[in-house]
């Protein structure tokens, strides 16, 4: 597997999990997250993810652990993911709708310590030793129990979440980030980000990086992540309405989906107008006379950001003021602060 890394901060000061306690101290009684069966707010969500954490504690789960999770995208994943990394641990995301072969080899060449699966109902993999159903923890979700994460030793060199590519050779590769590459990047992601943003979707599958930039860059501003239902991102229309109804701000998502929803856009006004930043990765970014023309018309930001999954984003190029200033290719831009960018040749 391959390794990012970046020694930046210490145990007590990793700023996504700070950020967001700050938000829960600040405003407890605000929805954080939504999914089409409910939601949490942050004091509820910090609650749920402390008892998670304590239960992985008591299993001996703390950093360079890898934890599966199993998991729709949802309320119940993004509890989840909190409370691994309140632990110390690292996750392993693991999308339900593939192959038993592929999640089988992505589970060996992990070395899953345990995996997280919705409730005791679900099907138990024949790929998985230890199972546990968020359900026999969370039952009920009544207050209660410790106040308070368990103590984390974690260090920013310690793994933060696993993410598989196809590799080369087909076969599933497993990229590990560290603590200290996702903290950097999410600050300073956060700090670009447009003041008081409300309401982002979460919108890529959390086998994808970016999921995680989604959920921990909205909890750690304080906003309202809302959980688009699978169906819901291939449908247009359905996706749509979904961003006209919730009002959402912030969407993360490839150029060719901009592209894909740009005439939807066109058509329905009040979606297009609840928009205020888009965030856009791993495809080149072309602007077109029609996207100016709703940029400029609606006020978008857009930030064109470029990194491999080995290291996550690193470059970021953004696009504000008037949308027919904007290049026509926009490039991938400059490098993160605490970021060096290498351009190799072929010849190395």
């Amino acid at each position: 597997m391959t390794r990012a890394r970046c020694d930046m901060g210490t145990p007590a000061e990793w700023w996504p999990i700070r950020s967001f306690a700050g938000w829960v101290a600040r405003r407890p009684d605000s929805v954080a997250v939504a999914d089409r069966d409910g939601s949490l707010t942050y004091a509820e969500l910090d609650a749920d993810s402390d008892r998670l954490a304590w239960f992985l504690a008591g299993q001996g789960i703390g950093p360079e652990d890898l934890i599966g999770l199993w998991l729709e995208r949802s309320v119940d994943f993004v509890v989840a993911v909190l409370a691994v990394l309140k632990a110390g641990a690292a996750y392993v995301p693991l999308d339900v709708a593939h192959p038993p072969a592929r999640l089988r080899a992505m589970a060996e060449r992990s070395g899953l310590s345990l995996l997280l699966s919705h409730n005791a109902g679900q099907d138990v993999p024949d790929w998985a030793d230890h199972v546990v159903p968020l359900e026999t923890v969370l039952t009920g979700r009544r207050p209660g129990g410790r106040i308070g994460p368990p103590p984390c030793a974690a260090r920013p060199d310690d793994l933060a979440y696993v993410i598989h590519t196809s590799g080369s050779t087909g076969m599933p590769k497993g990229v590990m980030v560290t603590r200290g590459v996702l903290g950097n990047m999410l600050r300073h992601h956060c700090a670009r980000s447009l003041p008081h943003l409300r309401t982002t979707l979460q919108y890529a599958p959390t086998v994808f990086d970016v999921s995680i930039q989604e959920i921990l860059g909205t909890l750690a501003t304080g906003g309202r992540l809302v959980v688009v239902p699978e169906e819901t991102r291939r449908d247009v229309r359905a996706l749509l309405d979904l961003v006209r109804r919730e009002r959402a701000e912030q969407w993360f998502m490839p150029a060719g989906v901009l592209e894909w929803v740009l005439d939807g856009l066109r058509a329905d006004e009040r979606a297009a107008a609840s928009l205020r930043e888009i965030v856009l990765a791993g495809e080149q970014l072309k602007i077109t006379d029609r996207l100016r023309e709703l940029a400029a018309r609606h006020g978008w930001v857009l930030r064109n950001q470029y990194g491999p999954s080995e290291t996550h984003v690193v470059t970021e190029h953004i696009l504000d003021g008037h949308p027919a200033r904007w290049p026509a290719l926009p490039p991938i831009g400059e490098p993160f602060p605490d970021v060096e960018v290498r351009v190799v040749g072929v010849g190395g």
